[in-house]
């Protein structure tokens, strides 16, 4: 059983690698951005934009959240690694961060910096913290390395059987705690 999620978490830690690489060979070398289609409903796992009295959110169903969005800010959907990605961009199409979504058939209780070491002794794990964000839900933070981002603010969470895993440029880690103070869960 161990060795199932031995491999299983690598190949989540992998499919990020991967994940951030196409992130920046699209967006900042070619200097694209990636925006929600009109048509997202017709894309399995894809969130939708609302926009309601002048704030608008970010609110995917299948996997269970939803956050506030500034307003210059674009999302993009794809699938990758075995998992979904939600990538969010600044209005000038730099990255700010992004959510890789992957099943997970561990509890939260399991997310702990000796857990993830076990299964990806390579991870940079710095000044990790277990918190309490609103709504009660816990979350492991820490600072990471990254070869594409260089350091990182990465925020783990276990939610519906899935495994979120946040990350954004260590620089921008204020932009991400506000926004995560509008993540909510369902």
């Amino acid at each position: 059983m161990k060795n199932k999620r031995s491999k299983k978490l690598i190949f989540i830690i992998l499919g990020i690698a991967l994940i951030i690489t196409i992130v920046y060979l699209l967006v900042v070398q070619k200097g694209s951005t990636f925006s929600l289609d009109k048509n997202v409903d017709s894309v399995p796992g894809s969130g939708e934009i609302t926009n309601v009295d002048g704030e608008k959110s970010f609110r995917s169903t299948d996997f269970g959240f939803s956050f506030r969005v500034p307003e210059a800010f674009t999302i993009g959907e794809f699938d990758e690694g075995g998992g979904r990605v939600v990538l969010v961009n600044t209005g000038d199409g730099e990255s700010a961060f992004q959510i890789f979504i992957s099943p997970y058939d561990e509890g939260a209780q399991s997310l702990t910096v000796e857990r993830i070491q076990e299964d990806v002794p390579n991870l940079t794990i710095r000044e990790p913290e277990t918190l309490q964000m609103t709504g009660g839900q816990s979350v492991l933070t820490f600072v990471g390395e990254d070869s594409i981002f260089g350091v990182t603010r990465e925020v783990w969470m276990v939610h519906k059987g899935n495994l979120f895993q946040i990350m954004s440029p260590v620089e921008i880690q204020d932009e991400l705690a506000t926004t995560l103070e509008t993540w909510e869960l369902f």
